[in-house]
């Protein structure tokens, strides 16, 4: 039997192309292995503080990744920073001309890589919505947090 009532074949590579798309279409599913590469890349990134993440202050992870999932649609980031006169102008200056205004930390924290969902400035909404947050980086220690040789 097949799934629409055409060949067999077609079913197959239907089924391929969804089991890559996750169940809601939104895109691959991540393995927890690359996941954990994203995450370390990040973490890497931030650990050398370069302009604009020298202003970020807390990094959190939640969502899927964080309760183990073998398969993440992504890794859900939360992200708390500063805003010092030049961020702000330069955030102002994007929206201006209908541009994203977190593009410039977006592409710091990221690389050039996609399995990344971020949050900026959301804590406190999250915890509100009842979301679990696990702390993952803060900048007053300038590192990880000192019980985790890796993230979660």
């Amino acid at each position: 039997m097949n799934l629409d009532g055409g060949c067999a074949e077609c079913d197959v590579g239907l089924l391929a192309w969804w089991g890559t798309r996750g169940p809601t279409g939104g895109g691959p599913y991540l393995k927890r292995g690359r996941a954990t590469e994203l995450v370390q890349a990040m973490l890497t990134r931030l650990d050398r503080g370069e302009r604009p993440l020298e202003l970020v202050e807390e990094v959190y992870l939640f969502g899927s990744y964080v309760r183990g999932a073998l398969d993440p649609h992504d890794v859900d980031v939360a992200v708390q920073h500063a805003v010092d006169e030049a961020f702000a102008r330069h955030q102002v200056s994007a929206m201006l001309a209908g541009r994203d205004p977190y593009a410039s930390m977006k592409k710091a924290l990221t690389g050039s890589t996609r399995g990344l969902s971020l949050q900026f400035q959301q804590r406190d909404d999250l915890v509100a919505d009842g979301i679990e947050l696990t702390l993952l980086w803060r900048r007053e220690t300038h590192s990880r947090r000192p019980s985790d040789a890796s993230p979660p």
